[in-house]
């Protein structure tokens, strides 16, 4: 059996509509689906450094800098698409074909830090490898390569890791999976959870995942040593990374129709996020999180949120704090909506903050939002019209 992409690029989809087929770079709508869909221009998630935010223009071909008093500092131009990212110490990094450069907050100016071996190259910090980590840029291309911080230099490269999982200080644990081709596009097949020793990347342990598993999404954690994964859409494992042996599958509780949609940890317990439809009222759609003990997964706490849709959930500034594709909202940790908007990409809490944008009118918006009161102010703006294809 076969897997339809899962479309990772739009990660904060509901798995129940991700689940479509890419061909020659199109995404194709159910066959039920005949609305028009919208692509809004929008900035890049911005990034606080000194004060001040970093972002790419729509069309990535500008890079500029508001500072928290809406004046815009400095903005630098292009003649093709950059990509602007968060290192290691939460500073903004901007890649130009194949050098990723430091950004300086008070210019705009670039510094060298490494040059990689292709423009093609996409580069990113991995926070789940503590590393650089690049992947092909290209759709039909595949190559996981882990980078040396200094030089930006290959240290180990696959072409059958589709993501990255998790880490220890032996092993790289990385999700494989086929590729089969058709026509212009391409789908998966058989999928596992591969690891590999770092001292020379040879193979440690394989453990093959179940058809059903929604690769090449597979929500997944890791409180070491256990990783902990869903196997199908309503069971979840426990796997010991040390040597590749699973100490538990578990078959877990979930509404009619539903499936375990997203893992996380809060302090040291396991949440599961899983979702029960109000078919009378959207808006009152019930997202569950079941908090659980590692390794037995037990449960002892569950919390409601009540949302039209709920694709990620994170622990943030003594909230929860729901994402979907345009919609973010903010809980109190019993579940009370505090707020929700529409929203394109967010930062991460900053001092009780998020740094936003968004589309509004046929304007591109940055901005911040009090995450205790849901009070927003926008920092700065550019009519632009939408792209309906």
């Amino acid at each position: 059996m076969t897997r339809e992409l899962n479309l990772v690029a739009l990660g904060s989809v509901p798995r129940s509509v991700a689940l479509c087929l890419v061909l020659a770079g199109f995404l194709v709508p159910p066959l039920t689906s005949r609305a028009t869909s919208i692509d809004f221009a929008k900035f890049s998630a911005p990034i606080l450094q000194d004060e001040r935010l970093i972002f790419t223009s729509p069309d990535a071909k500008r890079l500029l800098c508001v500072n928290l008093q809406a004046e815009l500092v400095w903005q630098r131009k292009y003649d093709f698409p950059v990509r602007l990212f968060t290192g290691p110490q939460a500073e903004s990094l901007l890649q130009t074909g194949a050098v990723v450069s430091f950004i300086s907050p008070e210019s705009g100016a670039l510094r060298a830090r490494f040059t990689v071996e292709d423009a093609n190259d996409g580069v990113n910090f991995s926070s789940k490898l503590n590393t650089f980590i690049s992947q092909d840029l290209r759709f039909k291309k595949r190559m996981f390569k882990l980078l040396d911080p200094n030089t930006g230099k290959a240290l180990w490269r696959t072409a059958e890791i589709e993501t990255a999982i998790c880490a220890t200080p032996e092993l790289v644990v990385g999700l494989a999976v086929e590729r089969i081709s058709i026509g212009k596009g391409y789908r998966f097949g058989k999928a596992s959870l591969d690891a590999y020793h770092r001292r020379d990347f040879t193979r440690a342990w394989s453990v093959p995942l179940p058809d059903e598993s929604g690769v090449p999404y597979l929500p997944a954690v890791f409180s070491p040593p256990y990783l902990i994964y869903t196997e199908g859409r309503t069971s979840l494992a426990v796997l010991d990374c040390t040597t590749g042996r699973k100490r538990l599958t578990k078959q877990m509780e979930v509404p009619q129709y539903g499936w375990i949609s997203e893992l996380k940890m809060k302090g040291d317990q396991l949440v599961w996020l899983t979702h029960k439809s109000n078919r009378n009222d959207f808006n009152s759609t019930e997202h569950l999180l079941h908090f659980c003990t590692i390794p037995e997964l037990i449960e002892n706490k569950q919390v409601i949120l009540k949302l039209i849709e709920i694709a990620h959930i994170s622990f943030e500034g003594g909230f929860i704090i729901s994402d979907a594709l345009y919609r973010t909202a903010c809980f109190k940790p019993e579940g009370e909506k505090v707020w929700e908007r529409f929203q394109s990409a967010r930062s991460p809490v900053i001092n009780n903050r998020i740094y936003f944008s968004d589309y509004h009118k046929e304007t591109a918006r940055l901005g911040v939002v009090e995450v205790a009161t849901g009070n927003e102010t926008i920092l700065y703006s550019e009519k632009i019209e939408a792209q309906k294809r």
